[in-house]
């Protein structure tokens, strides 16, 4: 049966879309599927416009046509048989809140073909709601679809994971973001290459930001951040990179660091583009003179070896290393 992704109103990842609407196209799913990548890339937003495609009544190779009852409940979150289960507070997704959806698991979907749950940041999740999750995914019952959603697939535990088909969500490139935003969100030419420059490829961030001016200046102070880390007197430094890895549990300080190093990786490289005299596209070509100064004072070598840093102190905190430790060594590092 010929399927389509054309309706799908997600920003760039068109391997995964392409393969889930076929899935939604031929009503053949898989039963569980984890959603991977950085925050606001898309992941929830991927997992609902599935939840819409399984139970859109448009023709298979329309759905999801976001023009039917079933798709437009969907995309407000209130259908029913779409449920969302994720953290209501500052603690971790609890068992109590996985029995809760599981004691539903067994009834007939209410109105449409699929039941879909959908655990949001199932790398926060507890031990005991892992164990009532894996229930459910040992023995699933027809027409039920699970989707979990997590920064990382080893973040979340190997009995889970090895019952799942996996979707990992990259970045996108910047053009495919500045294109998503003026065909599905209607940006402007200037403010869609604004925001995807802002965005480092994540198509949910910039998507937020479009209708929240408030995240593109929170989002600039933590460009800048990133930029006075690799420059200016140690101790200063230091105390920003506390700052930066301040979270309010290990997931949250881990997930902040990573954007910092993501951060500090995007300057470096317009660095070393700058130093080589290349004429790729530059992640902040409005500060070409800052960029030329600290080329002219680092010199490519450093330049490159900086660059190696980032990416070896960025793997260690993927790895679970302290993230403020691993921030504060890199900068010595640096220095």
């Amino acid at each position: 049966m010929h399927s389509t992704a054309e309706n799908w109103r997600i920003i760039g990842h068109r391997r995964a879309v392409r393969g889930l609407a076929h899935a939604a196209a031929t009503e053949s799913p898989a039963h569980a599927y984890l959603i991977t990548g950085p925050a606001q890339i898309g992941k929830r937003t991927l997992a609902r416009e599935l939840a819409a495609a399984l139970n859109c009544t448009a023709a298979p190779d329309q759905r999801p046509c976001h023009l039917c009852p079933n798709c437009k409940m969907t995309d407000k979150e209130a259908h029913p048989d779409l449920i969302m289960v994720e953290r209501t507070t500052e603690r971790r997704m609890g068992v109590e809140q996985v029995r809760d959806a599981r004691e539903q698991v067994d009834w007939r979907p209410y109105q449409g073909r699929f039941k879909t749950y959908v655990f949001v940041d199932a790398d926060d999740i507890s031990e005991g709601a892992s164990n009532a999750l894996l229930k459910t995914l040992e023995e699933p019952p027809p027409q039920i679809v699970v989707i979990l959603t997590a920064a990382q697939a080893d973040a979340v535990p190997a009995t889970v994971v090895s019952r799942c088909r996996v979707l990992p969500l990259q970045p996108g490139a910047l053009d495919e973001v500045v294109e998503g935003l003026q065909v599905l969100r209607g940006a402007s030419p200037e403010e869609a290459r604004r925001l995807a420059t802002l965005s480092n490829g994540r198509a949910g961030w910039a998507a937020a930001a479009l209708a929240n001016p408030e995240l593109a200046a929170r989002r600039e102070a933590e460009l800048d951040r990133a930029i006075e880390l690799s420059e200016g007197k140690l101790g200063a430094r230091l105390l920003k990179a506390a700052q930066a890895c301040k979270g309010e549990n290990f997931l949250e300080s881990r997930a902040l660091c990573l954007r910092t190093l993501e951060d500090m990786q995007t300057w470096w490289r317009d660095l070393l583009i700058v130093s080589s005299g290349a004429s790729a596209p530059l992640a902040h070509a409005a500060r070409r003179v800052e960029l030329e100064r600290q080329v002219e004072k680092r010199g490519r070598a450093r330049i490159v070896r900086g660059l190696r840093e980032i990416e070896i102190t960025a793997g260690a905190v993927e790895r679970n290393v302290t993230p403020r430790l691993a921030l504060e060594a890199l900068l010595l590092r640096l220095n």
